[in-house]
C-alpha cells in the first residue's frame, strides 16, 4: 500500500487531477514492482475510461491512454470505484496542502 499527496498546478478539472493521480500510482506501483495491484478511485468517471478500451477523446483521454499503457506492465490490475467515504486517506492528505 502507499500514498502521495501533491498539487496540481493550473489545473481545475477534478477529472483530470483524479486522472493524474491514478497514473501517478500505476507508476508507483511499477516503480515498487508490483505485479498484482488494485487501483481504486472514487471518480467513477474515470475509472470507466481507464476500463473501456475505446479511443477516449475527453479532457482527460492522455492521461487515460498514458493509464492503459502502464496497466499492461501487471500481471493483473483490477480498477475499481469506492466510495468517497473509503478514500478518506486521500482526501485527508489534499487537504493538508
Amino acid at each position: 500500500m502507499s500514498a502521495k499527496a501533491s498539487k496540481v498546478q493550473n489545473v481545475d478539472d477534478p477529472f483530470l487531477i483524479e486522472a493524474i493521480a491514478a497514473v501517478e500510482a500505476l507508476e508507483i506501483a511499477i516503480n515498487c514492482g508490483f505485479r498484482d495491484i488494485i487501483l481504486e478511485g472514487d471518480a467513477l468517471t474515470v475509472i470507466k475510461r481507464f476500463l473501456n478500451s475505446e479511443e477516449d477523446r475527453s479532457t482527460i483521454a492522455y492521461q487515460t491512454e498514458e493509464g492503459r499503457m502502464k496497466i499492461s506492465n501487471f500481471l493483473k490490475c483490477k480498477i475499481q470505484q469506492c466510495p468517497r467515504s473509503c478514500n478518506e486517506a486521500a482526501h485527508f492528505l489534499q487537504n493538508l496542502f
